[in-house]
């Protein structure tokens, strides 16, 4: 699937490539301020999407394609290697599980060691909601895609539509990398995009900050 055709599942009506942009655009409609908020589009879809390696590795796909994302590539395998011991065909089983790989130091796979820091998060099961519809909007403006969790199924979150309303933002849409085989870019059903304590799919929520450790040097 192509960009244009992502973007026109969502609504049609926002065509330019928003990969350029890095802040929210609007325009008028007849239902008011129609606001696209994405991360880059092109280069999540060139340098950071991947398929899950196996069926239920869902969130190791996604925890990997996000640190591919920040520029730590670290297999799905060893993702799972560290939560399980082995690379078994297992679920994360609790959003807990993908938070605690997405807030720890890791050593990337080309032997680079990076941070990654969890700055917000949304897990139903724990009663933790720290993420909302702005701060989705607010840290897809700052082109951090966000790893989700709906329906049984994660996936990342690099896009969102909304009304600008005096209530605050109403999204209408969302886009996912989804790393099920043959799905890729694509539209979320409305109720993923809807938090589960107000009635919808989506359990958990996390957006990161990634950063490189630096090598102390012995001072001469």
């Amino acid at each position: 699937m192509n960009r244009r055709t992502f973007l026109a599942a969502l609504t049609g009506i926002l065509t330019q490539p928003a990969w350029v942009l890095a802040k929210t655009r609007c325009r008028s409609t007849s239902h008011g301020q129609l606001c696209i908020s994405e991360v880059n589009f092109k280069a999540f879809q060139q340098h950071a999407y991947k398929r899950q390696q196996k069926s239920q590795w869902c969130w190791a796909a996604c925890i990997s394609m996000l640190f591919t994302y920040y520029g730590h590539p670290v297999s799905q395998r060893r993702i799972v290697e560290e939560v399980y011991g082995n690379p078994v065909n297992m679920p994360a089983k609790a959003g807990i599980v993908m938070a605690r790989q997405l807030n720890r130091e890791w050593v990337d796979d080309r032997g680079k060691s990076f941070t990654s820091t969890l700055t917000a998060v949304y897990d139903f099961a724990y009663k933790v909601f720290a993420i909302e519809d702005r701060r989705l909007i607010d840290e897809l403006d700052s082109n951090h895609p966000l790893v989700i969790g709906a329906g049984h199924h994660a996936m990342v979150l690099t896009s969102v539509q909304y009304y600008r309303t005096p209530k605050g933002p109403r999204l209408i849409s969302g886009g996912v990398f989804d790393p099920w085989p043959g799905r890729g870019p694509r539209s979320l059903i409305p109720r993923e995009l809807v938090f589960a304590h107000q009635g919808g799919l989506l359990h958990f929520a996390a957006t990161v900050k990634v950063a490189p450790v630096q090598s102390s040097r012995p001072t001469k």
